[in-house]
């Protein structure tokens, strides 16, 4: 099959879990013989003007990789952009007809615009979308309230969302806001135009990714969670993530009691955004008195946001209290991601958010490597608690450094959670034979009704 991926960002600018993703079903799908290409986004800063979106062509690990790039970080019609950006879709549509692919598979939609899927299959395309977050329910991507570091329930009215990016206007003027929002007054204000495309924003995107053929999620959380707010549950299927460790050494030994000399190694894997809760973990480990304190060796492998500086230093003056126990160590290479994992005792994943399947997570468990993680979203999903992993409330750094310091005094349970029988993991190519079966009973489907 000729095979068109397409995700919002790609290698080798960005790196992260989605971007991981459609590479290692780019690889495995390209290794069962199938001909892949990649069309992913760049967007770049352009003050207050509207440039046209352009296209550039370049190769990543052998596959041919279209870029659709755009400007405009400012323009009138963002949150529009989300759901209906035409320049960009009429790119992405002459890349398929010049293509010509059996299928197009999108594993993120953001900067194509939710339209790009009824779009293709306008062409008689099957289409295929994979929700890797939760970007087609809301406009910050992660159901995360940021004005006060909690989690959203979900988007029950576009007020709700205005306030969420709003949040120091008075309700009465929300509603003001909204009750003047339309198609006629979005002409003459920015804000307005803003805000009548957050009103119609789930409605349109959710019609739009139901013109999928088939639509992908990770956790059973996320597939309720957007079928709540409008996404197909008959389109919809859960195949849980593949991942590839690389080699994996002997595990680290685990000693009779920590100390010191032989101290409990905790790593954290992520980008140091608020959002992944770095500052839980540190601020639990601020909690632990002193002789706690120096049987931990923390290591925190990420980059900061350029986005938020300020939370960057925040992380920084956090981890300056700690005695030296805290060590920021940057990236590595995504293939030594098994040695890493083996040469610690714990993995902790705090985030604030509703992570969905995170691959780090993944790769722990495949690993034979304990988790402690927060207890929210589809990660008490992965997890077995008390057996694999243990789970603490969000954001509750007194509940984390709780379990550390009772995981520190007493090695028993870090033992028999490293040490169980392992029945071999999910790999990409599992991963891949999954949604390769989806491809081919579509493809068979269609061309059924084709022939009748």
């Amino acid at each position: 099959m000729k095979i068109l991926l397409a995700s919002h960002l790609f290698f080798p600018e960005h790196k992260a879990g989605t971007e991981v993703l459609t590479l290692e079903l780019a690889r495995s799908l390209r290794s069962k013989g199938h001909e892949i290409k990649i069309i992913t986004c760049s967007r770049h800063e352009a003050g207050t003007e509207i440039v046209a979106p352009w296209l550039s062509m370049d190769e990543y690990d052998g596959f041919e990789v279209s870029r659709i790039h755009f400007a405009g970080e400012k323009n009138r019609t963002a949150i529009a952009h989300h759901a209906n950006s035409p320049e960009r879709v009429e790119l992405l549509v002459s890349l398929v007809k010049e293509f010509t692919p059996d299928l197009v598979h999108f594993l993120h939609i953001n900067g194509f615009s939710s339209s790009a899927i009824p779009a293709v299959r306008k062409l008689g395309t099957p289409v295929f979308f994979t929700a890797t977050d939760f970007w087609a329910i809301c406009s910050r991507t992660n159901l995360f309230k940021p004005h006060n570091d909690t989690a959203c329930s979900g988007p029950e009215t576009p007020a709700k969302c205005l306030s969420c990016a709003k949040p120091n206007l008075p309700r009465w003027l929300i509603d003001s806001i909204m009750a003047a929002a339309n198609k006629k007054s979005a002409k003459f204000s920015v804000t307005l135009s803003q805000v009548n495309a957050l009103k119609t924003r789930l409605s349109d995107m959710c019609a739009d990714i139901n013109a999928a053929d088939k639509i992908f999620v990770a956790t059973n959380f996320q597939a309720n969670m957007l079928t709540r707010y409008g996404i197909n549950a008959d389109s919809m299927k859960t195949v849980p993530y593949g991942v590839r460790l690389g080699s994996l050494p002997d595990r680290t030994e685990i000693p009779s009691s920590f100390s010191a000399a032989s101290p409990m190694k905790i790593i954290f894997i992520g980008s140091l955004t608020r959002i992944k809760g770095v500052h839980v973990l540190l601020e639990a480990l601020s909690k632990l008195d002193a002789k706690t304190l120096a049987c931990l060796d923390v290591g925190i492998y990420g980059t900061a946001s350029s986005n938020d500086k300020d939370y960057s230093r925040h992380l920084i003056n956090q981890a300056s209290l700690l005695e030296g126990k805290v060590k920021f160590l940057g990236t590595f290479p995504h293939e030594d991601i098994g040695s890493i994992l083996r040469n610690t005792h714990l993995l902790v994943v705090p985030s604030i958010w509703y992570e969905n399947a995170p691959l780090v997570l993944c790769s722990a468990l495949a690993s034979g490597t304990p988790v402690l993680v927060s207890r929210l979203g589809g990660m008490t999903e992965i997890i077995q608690e008390g057996v694999d992993g243990l789970s603490f409330g969000a954001g509750d750094a007194a509940g984390l450094a709780d379990i550390l310091s009772k995981l520190c005094s007493d090695p028993e349970w870090i033992e028999n959670a490293a040490t169980r029988k392992l029945h071999g993991y999910r790999k990409p190519d599992d991963y891949a034979d999954e949604i390769e079966t989806e491809y081919l009973l579509t493809l068979s489907s269609s061309r059924s009704i084709e022939s009748n």
